[in-house]
């Protein structure tokens, strides 16, 4: 059984990875989840990013949680942290 000390740390390492992760792509990505360029989708940030969210849960549904489908758990995490600014950016 894992001690709270250890949760704890293991909470802030992955803490700092999604932080570390989510700024790389939002520059590699030219901030793209906030500011769409929106070419072919007129859809406002917000729907956006919950239409990703509905994605990447769909992929857990048909595939479940396992090696293959790990990353998807950081990308749900990622795209909830992009809701919650995207809230905030708009007042909500």
């Amino acid at each position: 059984m894992a001690n709270i000390t250890e949760v704890n740390k293991l909470i802030e390492e992955t803490c700092n990875e999604l932080k570390e992760l989510l700024i790389q792509k939002n520059i590699d990505y030219n901030n793209s989840l906030q500011n769409p360029i929106q070419v072919f989708s007129k859809s406002a940030p917000i729907d956006g990013i919950l239409s990703r969210l509905d994605d990447k849960l769909n992929r857990i549904k048909k595939k479940g949680i396992n090696d293959k489908t790990e990353d998807t758990i950081m990308d749900i995490m990622g795209y909830l942290v992009h809701l919650k600014v995207a809230k905030k950016l708009n007042n909500n």
